[in-house]
């Protein structure tokens, strides 16, 4: 099922309600990027530097809310189990989506602290978006396909083995490098123009790589729709 969910997991990523919701998580993610900008810059002095470290702090939870949210948004969808979205079947999951983002969020934090790897996960921001919703993905599919509606038309979810697990992660790592890769070609007519260069490298460099990170979940998630059998 792993070589079947690659083409399925892009051919869902392209479906229009996935392509919205996902353009919209990603200009979320920018508002996040220039209000951490604004408030993490340059300070007059030492202690100014404490509000901007508290919301750096915060908007690292609130990011993981809204993958929470994200990630049950597309759920039924990506599952197999609706062909649009549906607000009345994920309404009862919101609050343990949404524990579940700010949880894993922390954890990736934590694993940003071991040597080596976390140099890894940090240095993408694609990585980590892909560690953040394949948990919750992995916390709240069973409940969703046992407990609702929509789910109980289908089987028992099962999930991609740790090897399989290692190969949606690696491909997280080489679609993000990719899209980075598409940037740097970008910016090879801006080098004329500084502000231009830098925008895009500060916005679209972090914003593709967290795409190729969102495309390989959806690959992901494609493995457990296959397991129910959609």
């Amino acid at each position: 099922m792993f070589l079947q969910s690659i083409p399925l997991g892009f051919k869902q990523f392209f479906s229009w309600q996935c392509l919205l919701l996902t353009l919209a998580f990603l200009g979320l993610h920018l508002l996040f990027a220039w209000v951490l900008r604004l408030t993490t810059g340059a300070k007059e002095s030492e202690g100014a530097a404490a509000p901007g470290c508290l919301i750096q702090i915060l908007s690292v939870l609130f990011e993981g809310f809204w993958v929470g949210l994200y990630a049950l948004v597309l759920m039924p969808l990506l599952l197999g189990l609706s062909s649009e979205l549906s607000w009345t079947a994920i309404e009862s999951f919101i609050l343990l989506a949404s524990r579940a983002g700010v949880l894993l969020s922390l954890a990736v934090g934590i694993l940003s602290l071991i040597p080596w790897i976390g140099r890894w996960i940090s240095g993408s921001p694609g990585i980590e978006i892909f560690l953040i919703a394949s948990g919750v993905l992995r916390l709240t599919a069973p409940l969703f396909v046992e407990k609702s509606p929509l789910g109980q038309l289908g089987g028992k979810a099962t999930f991609p083995g740790l090897l399989q697990s290692l190969g949606y992660l690696l491909l997280a790592f080489v679609l993000s490098k990719l899209l980075m890769l598409l940037v740097d070609l970008l910016r090879n007519p801006l080098k004329s123009r500084p502000k231009a260069d830098e925008f895009l490298l500060k916005t679209g460099g972090p914003s593709l790589d967290l795409l190729g990170g969102l495309i390989a979940w959806m690959m992901f998630a494609s493995f457990v729709r296959l397991s129910l059998g959609h």
